[in-house]
């Protein structure tokens, strides 16, 4: 079995790099670190962790507060930040506040209490996580003061009814679940301010209604913008028990580009967040905490794309432009401007 002094002279490297490039403290190069991390393993070399801890004061584990692991949204974002982590030398310990405020809460206290070096929060909905005796990373949306990164969820529902405006649509649905989400919120906000003067639009939140109702905001609409791809899909299944055929009578967009979504029928049309991003930024922001000497890095949101797949059409009799077909599959067919729908 190796050691620290062996690996600096291979490389010709002092103790103190070698250190901090497996510990992932310290000003050392990407190319450097994987190359000596890549030695240690071959070596069979791993610092001791305790003896890390007691010397330097850092555990090099960071807590990760997920609102609720069983929806798939969550589990997807937390390999985003495993990998993150995993780059920067640091290892994750995840809780689930199961969506609950008081659990958040409680879930980060015990975190911290396990000698975890900084947190990663992303919030309850309407919540706002309080503070910590550790540095903390908050993930949730612009319009939250303390927002370190994050999607940006006004761009992103801006893009979700440009497309369909550019598809020819005018009487619109945007449908969140819970008015309380600041990420709803956002995200409907930024649709509210491409469609305001251009469309009829209609805004309305399924914890609100009941199932008739909506099947009734549906057959009113000749599209719907949901601000989840699992309220989409719940939506999907309403339009189809409600005879409704997708995307001739109804189109949809949904958001999150969740694994599911490309194999519903129609395949659905989302926006997508770019998660290794937002990650990769939570996890160099708390890096840039735990150095005294390097101010925390800027927060910042990420801008959000348009995965075009066969849930948007135009509707019937309606001209469409030039951008919009640009941004549909290859393999999807639009309807003929003289040919008429089937009801």
């Amino acid at each position: 079995m190796g050691n620290i002094q062996q690996i600096a002279t291979e490389f010709g490297l002092s103790t103190a790099t070698v250190s901090n490039a497996l510990s992932g403290k310290g000003r050392v190069s990407s190319e450097t670190m994987q190359k000596i991390r890549a030695r240690a393993r071959e070596m069979d070399y791993f610092p001791n962790p305790v003896a890390r801890a007691l010397k330097t004061g850092r555990t090099n584990i960071i807590g990760l507060v997920m609102p609720d692991l069983t929806q798939p949204l969550f589990p997807i974002f937390a390999r985003s930040i495993e990998q993150a982590a995993q780059q920067a030398g640091l290892a994750v310990l995840i809780a689930d506040s199961m969506d609950d405020a008081e659990a958040q809460q409680a879930a980060m206290e015990r975190l911290v209490r396990q000698g975890v070096d900084g947190l990663i929060v992303i919030p309850q909905r309407g919540s706002a996580p309080g503070q910590a005796r550790v540095p903390m990373a908050v993930i949730h949306t612009a319009s939250d003061a303390r927002n370190t990164c994050s999607a940006n969820h006004y761009q992103g529902g801006q893009l979700a009814a440009r497309t369909l405006l550019e598809a020819g649509h005018k009487k619109i649905a945007l449908l969140g679940y819970d008015r309380s989400s600041g990420v709803q919120q956002d995200r409907i906000a930024g649709m509210e301010s491409v469609l305001a003067g251009q469309a009829d639009y209609h805004i309305d939140w399924l914890a609100d209604l009941q199932e008739t109702e909506i099947k009734r905001v549906l057959r009113d609409h000749s599209a719907v913008i949901a601000t989840s791809d699992s309220l989409a899909m719940q939506i999907m299944h309403l339009a189809h028990t409600t005879g409704l055929s997708l995307p001739g009578e109804l189109s949809l967009i949904g958001f999150d580009d969740l694994p599911f979504s490309q194999h519903l029928r129609p395949a659905l049309t989302t926006i997508r967040p770019d998660m290794q991003a937002i990650a990769d930024h939570a996890v160099r922001y708390l890096m840039s905490c735990f150095e005294a000497d390097t101010a925390p890095v800027a927060a910042q949101v990420f801008d959000m794309v348009l995965v075009a797949r066969d849930s948007v059409a135009r509707p019937a009799a309606a001209p469409v432009s030039a951008s919009f077909v640009s941004s549909l599959p290859t393999n999807l067919n639009l309807p003929k401007k003289d040919r008429k729908e089937k009801r």
